[in-house]
């Protein structure tokens, strides 16, 4: 295997993110804060080259992406031999373990196949690795390193793709994915996650809007449990979302400078101000227990003074503040899955760190057993297995990935709750946001039609296993002046 690893030069790396997203990424790395170069974005991720001190700023940073992974080394798998063999052999001649993983330190692999000659199986792939790196370390050290302790983040967080007879190895910076910013405790069901909705975030225009000060108002008619607000209030405050984290793989490897990462949490410390006076994040929801949770988070990401909740239907909330910008996600008849979730209705994926993963087979036996840069990666876009467009045999309709619905989906009766909610938000959006532009997420067409409104522009996006749409409206109209909320039923109608 042929490594990319040196003594304090420049890495490559690659970072995943939501399909849709690739450019809005690109961007980021590009800023004054990360300032990576050899930007290129692919499919469903960007490359970028940077020193060690780089990749701490592109995980303290990123607010799109998911993954932040360094290359370690790429080998050619030998089409003549049987494909296992093959990762075997190249894993242990791939780099010296040893110096990667320290005496009690644990590893974890997730990998993907695609297009190789004698290999067809990610879970073979993910076998063979930890076989090699096992025996290697064991022929060294008399013992085969540990398991992650269930529920725990691995020390060293391997990736390996296998695309064309070329392998490709990467470690994880980061562990988990970066949507796990720290700051939550628990989720709405229906939670749209925090890199998608930064990069909604993004494509809306409200990095830029939120440094004009004065006027820059959000509103979201339909927050749920907050995650536009509080990702559009880390922006505007110049939060680096990774502060929020306590502990990351990265600080636990050999090669870990804590000099330059102790410079770029500083940086990011640094960079945090108070948002711009006249800065104000509106949001609205009729469920309690969602703006329970959205409170709770706003205070926890300490932007609770710029976020105002309101609970009640959207035609009940009446603005305290002509709006700018209004981002939503309004409900259209599916929801957008976890990401555990979506791995398992897709068939599995190949996520190895809990402990069952690691006994038996394919743990520290395998004498025994008998492109470019990102190619492969695009399955890793939202922290799973990504399923392929085509569905498995006996996947039935609750495949995992699915297309931009055009129609049907929804009964009879869900169809016509989304339509009320839908005209509803209609009349909202007419009615006080006149002058504004609205951002709307959506999995169907059959809900957008609701609106009544021709859309600017569109930008295809995939969330959660789903090919949605956001949905860019010109709000026509004066604007409006605030008014006072009129009387409403106890319970219904507060500001919160």
């Amino acid at each position: 295997m042929r490594a990319f690893q040196n003594g304090g030069g420049e890495h490559r790396y690659y970072v995943t993110c939501h399909p849709g997203l690739e450019e809005v990424v690109a961007t980021e790395l590009l800023s004054p804060h990360i300032r990576a170069t050899g930007v290129q974005p692919g499919r469903a991720g960007v490359s970028f080259v940077g020193d060690a001190s780089t990749g701490y700023r592109a995980n303290l940073w990123l607010r799109s992406a998911i993954r932040v992974l360094q290359l370690l080394g790429v080998a050619e798998l030998d089409p003549r031999r049987p494909g296992g063999d093959e990762v075997y052999r190249a894993m242990m001649e791939a780099l010296p373990w040893t110096d990667l993983l320290q005496p009690n330190q644990s590893f974890a692999v997730e990998a993907r196949v695609r297009s190789c000659t004698n290999l067809t199986s990610s879970q073979l792939l993910v076998v063979r690795t930890k076989d090699a790196i096992c025996d290697y370390i064991r022929d060294r050290r008399g013992a085969k390193p540990q398991p992650p302790e269930p529920g725990r983040t691995a020390d060293l967080p391997l990736y390996c793709t296998a695309f064309q007879d070329r392998l490709t190895l990467y470690r994880d910076q980061g562990g988990v994915s970066l949507h796990r910013r720290g700051y939550r405790r628990a989720m709405h069901r229906a939670s749209l996650n925090e890199s998608a909705a930064a990069g909604i975030l993004y494509l809306a225009g409200w990095d830029k809007l939120c440094m004009e000060g004065d006027g820059a108002v959000l509103a979201d008619p339909m927050c749920g449990s907050g995650t536009f607000l509080i990702e559009a209030a880390l922006m505007a405050s110049r939060t680096a979302p990774g502060l929020f984290r306590g502990w990351w793989p990265l600080q636990s490897w050999p090669d870990f400078d804590r000099g330059a990462w102790q410079q770029a949490v500083q940086e990011a410390i640094d960079a945090r101000r108070a948002p711009l006076p006249g800065v104000a994040l509106l949001g609205n929801d009729v469920h309690a227990g969602a703006l329970g949770l959205a409170l709770r988070d706003a205070e926890s990401a300490r932007v609770k003074p710029v976020v105002t909740l309101h609970q009640g239907g959207c035609r009940e909330w009446w603005l305290l503040a002509a709006p700018r910008l209004v981002v939503s996600n309004p409900p259209w008849g599916q929801r957008l899955m976890g990401l555990e979730e979506a791995a398992a209705e897709a068939g599995g994926g190949t996520r190895n760190s809990s402990s069952s993963d690691w006994q038996g087979s394919g743990y520290g036996e395998g004498r025994v057993a008998g492109a470019q840069l990102a190619e492969g990666l695009e399955d890793w876009w939202d922290d799973i297995a990504r399923p392929s467009k085509e569905p498995p045999a006996g996947a039935g309709a609750g495949f995992a990935h699915r297309q931009f619905q055009q129609g049907g989906g929804v009964n009879s009766s869900g169809a016509e709750g989304l339509a009320a909610a839908w005209h509803d938000l209609s009349v909202f959006l007419k009615e006080q946001c006149g002058g504004a532009e609205a951002c709307l997420l959506s999995g169907s067409s059959d809900a957008t039609q609701h609106l009544r409104l021709r859309a600017d522009k569109k930008w295809p996006l995939t969330i959660g296993g789903v090919d949605c749409r956001l949905l860019k409206y010109s709000i026509r109209g004066r604007v409006p002046a605030p008014m006072p909320a009129p009387p409403l039923p106890t319970g219904r109608g507060q500001t919160l």
